[in-house]
């Protein structure tokens, strides 16, 4: 209870005090002067024996069970004072990554002490966030850290992790961003890379992903569909004859559940800090060589695939609020979180950049990996299966980057009026600009391949096709270069073979009508 306390001293005093029970009693220090850790000491000693030395005893299954107790009963609920004392003192803006681009809203001032793990300048603030929560983690993570060498096992893992998602799926964004960015610490700094096994991967990698989802989304629906174009056009028809009671209803629940949404959005709108927070992380760890090789081809794709996904929900819920601006103007000075538009851009950038490496590995876009598979080998069946995933991702991210830009494109010098689109002009053409530019880079990627792996790519030949209509030349004649090397390659034998078909099909005609 006393670290919840609303005095600063008291409740680090009592943190520190609660970490150091907890040390002392599961982690004593040799009392035989030989310097050596507890358990090798008295490894071979009874325990009447280690008593007899005046060592403690060496630790036990028991004691580790009651530590996962003590992390399930104690240490976790403790993170529930950084929600209950949200609104208690100065409250610092949630950092975004340095690399983050603001073309809608203002860029806010970077601190000069920030560090990688979150942590912030906090001679100014003093709520429970800014003061306790680094305490409280570190030395969780320490606990952890000796329980692995010790015990032998990393079972304690699963409880940090589990501390980790408690701030993740809090309702404040702070306390969200603190608690992924020191996730991103505790995987890449305080954790050997040898150590991480495939369930921490796994748990890691779900919990980044629901990072990037939009909480209370609404789906789209044919009855979203008809209410944005009933708000666009300023027109009612929901009491019109055409309208029956099933279609009032449902409308009805739909605007419900719109108004919801924008509500929610308005109440936690630091929750957006989280978004482009887990892409950085997301980035770190996936170009990272010795990460990469740790968690596999399986797990890379599903983040980047998260990613993806994420990326779309961002454009969705940017369109929605677009519609329905916030009831609650910012006050002069204040810091507006980013905008979803912005989140969605900053995603492409690593996308992008994620196509790119998927694309530069040979046995992805091999065609004749299933021929070198060996039947009944597990380990190649699983290659085989990670490949196709790969080729299935760069397909849908390739055409779905060229579809939004072509679809930005049409709303540069499109009369805002006429638009659900809010965006200023101006912003308009950044975004477009930045957008091009990734285009252009996946573009000259695939034109570094070879033949056999880009012909391994002709099923976006359709999407590249209408790309043409870009309004910038570098796009057209990057793609257009890419169409050329598709039809000089496997599609050419496609037009041999429906010209030949066409050419028999004519001849056979000629003959029934000569016959005649």
């Amino acid at each position: 209870r006393t670290v919840g306390d609303s005095r600063q001293s008291v409740r680090v005093k009592s943190l520190v005090t609660l970490l150091a029970i907890i040390n002392q009693h599961f982690f004593p220090a040799s009392k035989d002067g030989s310097g050596k850790p507890v358990t090798e000491a008295v490894a071979t000693d009874t325990i009447d024996e280690a008593e007899a030395k005046g060592v403690s005893t060496p630790p036990q299954h028991g004691d580790l069970q009651t530590l996962q107790l003590i992390f399930r009963g104690v240490l976790v609920p403790t993170l529930e004072h950084a929600e209950v004392n949200a609104g208690v003192g100065e409250q610092t803006v949630p950092p975004l990554p340095d690399d983050f681009e603001h073309f809608i809203t203002l860029a806010p001032l970077k601190s000069t002490s920030s560090r990688k793990s979150g942590r912030q300048d906090k001679s100014n603030n003093t709520s429970w966030l800014d003061t306790t929560f680094d305490h409280l983690m570190d030395g969780c993570v320490s606990i952890c850290l000796r329980s692995i060498e010790i015990y032998k096992t990393d079972a304690l893992v699963e409880e940090v992790l589990a501390m980790f998602n408690s701030c993740l799926m809090s309702d404040s964004g702070a306390l969200a961003v603190r608690g992924l960015r020191r996730l991103n610490h505790f995987i890449t700094e305080d954790m050997p890379v040898e150590s991480i096994t495939d369930d921490t991967w796994a748990t890691v990698c779900h919990m980044l992903r629901r990072c990037l989802t939009v909480r209370g989304l609404p789906g789209q629906s044919s009855v979203s569909i008809d209410i944005f174009t009933d708000k666009s056009s300023g027109k009612d028809d929901s009491s019109g004859p055409d309208c029956n009671n099933d279609e009032i209803h449902q409308k009805q629940e739909a605007t419900e559940i719109m108004s919801e949404f924008v509500l929610e959005e308005e109440l936690l709108a630091d929750r957006r800090y989280i978004g482009g927070n887990a892409v950085m992380i997301i980035g770190s760890l996936l170009g990272n060589r010795s990460f990469v090789t740790s968690m596999g081809l399986r797990w890379y794709l599903f983040l980047s695939t998260g990613l993806g996904r994420g990326i779309k929900e961002w454009e969705e819920a940017a369109k929605i609020l677009s519609m329905y601006p916030p009831q609650t103007p910012l006050s002069n000075g204040a810091i507006s979180p980013p905008n979803y538009l912005e989140n969605a851009l900053y995603g492409r950038k690593y996308i992008v950049r994620f196509m790119l490496h998927l694309i530069s590995k040979e046995d992805v876009l091999d065609p004749d990996i299933s021929v070198k598979a060996t039947m009944g080998n597990e380990k190649n069946s699983l290659g085989k299966r990670s490949a196709a995933a790969a080729k299935i991702l760069i397909k849908e991210q390739s055409e779905a980057l060229l579809s939004a830009l072509l679809q930005k494109e049409s709303l540069v010098g499109e009369d805002a009026s006429d638009s659900l689109q809010s965006v200023a002009e101006e912003c308009r053409a950044v975004e477009v600009k930045r957008m091009t530019h990734f285009v252009c880079e996946l573009m000259e990627g695939f034109s570094k391949l070879d033949d056999a792996r880009l012909f391994a790519l002709s099923g976006l030949t359709p999407t590249l096709s209408a790309s043409i209509q870009s309004t910038s030349k570098n796009v057209r004649s990057a793609v257009h270069e890419l169409v050329q090397r598709m039809f000089e390659g496997p599609l050419s034998d496609r037009v041999k073979t429906k010209g030949a078909n066409s050419n028999v099909q004519t001849g056979k005609g000629d003959q029934a009508q000569t016959s005649t």
